[in-house]
């Protein structure tokens, strides 16, 4: 039967593991998304003046 330490352990090692892989996924996650921007809108959408799409200065306040 296992122990209570080495449950403890266990959970230690799952929870470490699981707030790591979150943490380092964000940052992935925001770079591939900075790239897709870039190559597929970035040319339509400037953030300060209207080219083809709308600017995108102040979309928070915009959009509810």
């Amino acid at each position: 039967m296992n122990s209570p330490r080495l449950i403890v352990q266990k959970v230690f090692f799952v929870l470490t593991a699981s707030l790591t892989l979150i943490f380092v996924g964000n940052k992935l996650y925001a770079q591939d998304g900075k790239a897709l921007f870039q190559s597929n809108c970035a040319q339509c959408h400037n953030p300060l003046k209207v080219v083809t799409g709308p600017a995108l200065q102040g979309v928070d306040s915009r959009v509810p």
